[in-house]
């Protein structure tokens, strides 16, 4: 039997053990060195990497930017479109807002008893009105279809506007208060004058209104409520028609003369109530 010392398995076998066992001892003297080297070159080049990494950032976000910026016309467009739509919307809303609250007051006027019937008034909107007969005549979308008759008086919650003159199926023409050719009879408020006479347009003017006295002895001054006298059954009493602004007299001191200033705003007029004819008197 050959000794295992001459077996060249076992030669070889140890030699690979040693070998194996030299290397395990010159890594692990050599591992200090190699981990201070692997430091020293981390640090060195470490701010490289951070030039790198925030070049690569600066890039990145500069491509976003171009991409956007790529986008900004369509997405400019589609704000505007978005901001007109809201704008064109809170106009519309503020125009629903007054015209309720238009109504509003025409229906509380309905509703209280201010001294002439209003209870059987009909609402119509103002849909005509020339410039050069702004302070003459109105058209309304009510007519005779709708029970409107001539001489139907015409109000708002502030006063008198005018009467009606000319009635088609479904629409009226009301002659307005400050119309030289209307006329209108009415009285001073105040307890102490209560003087009669009569209103109409002042010739030459565009937004007032001139009482003539009936009486020599008729008082007024300025800051006087004129109302509607119901004298002659064709208007109600009652019904504010003006302030006096001016008072004048003539120079034989016979006539009386007023400078009213309309209890409505004529020159604004969008909603009015057409009043039914005062009991006994026919359209």
């Amino acid at each position: 039997m050959t000794p295992f010392w001459r077996n060249g398995r076992f030669w070889a076998a140890l030699l690979l053990a040693g070998g194996l066992l030299a290397a395990a001892l010159y890594t692990g003297r050599a591992r200090p060195a190699v981990e201070e080297a692997r430091g020293l070159w981390i640090r060195a080049t470490a701010p490289v990497f951070r030039l790198i990494d925030r070049g690569a950032y600066a890039v990145s976000q500069a491509a976003g930017t171009l991409v956007r910026w790529k986008d900004l016309p369509a997405e400019n467009a589609r704000l505007r479109k978005e901001n007109e739509s809201l704008r064109q919307l809170a106009v519309e809303n503020e125009e629903l807002r007054q015209e309720n609250d238009e109504l509003r007051e025409l229906l509380d006027l309905r509703r209280r008893p201010p001294g002439y019937d209003t209870a059987g008034g009909l609402a119509a909107a103002v849909i005509g009105r020339l410039p050069e007969r702004w302070y003459d005549e109105i058209v309304v979308d009510r007519g005779a279809a709708d029970g409107v008759a001539r001489g139907m008086p015409v109000v708002t919650p502030d006063g008198l506007v005018g009467r009606v003159a000319q009635v088609t199926p479904h629409q009226a023409v009301v002659l307005l208060l400050t119309n030289p050719d209307s006329g209108v009879g009415a009285l001073v408020q105040r307890q102490t004058s209560r003087s009669y006479g009569v209103v109409v347009g002042a010739a030459g003017t565009q937004s007032r209104l001139r009482m003539t006295f009936f009486s020599r002895d008729a008082d007024a001054v300025p800051g006087d409520i004129v109302v509607t006298s119901g004298l002659g059954g064709l208007l109600p009493k009652g019904i504010p028609v003006g302030v006096v602004t001016r008072v004048d007299r003539s120079q034989d001191g016979l006539v009386l003369t007023a400078e009213l200033q309309p209890a409505a705003d004529l020159n604004r007029l969008e909603w009015v109530l057409i009043l039914p004819m005062p009991q006994g008197v026919s359209p």
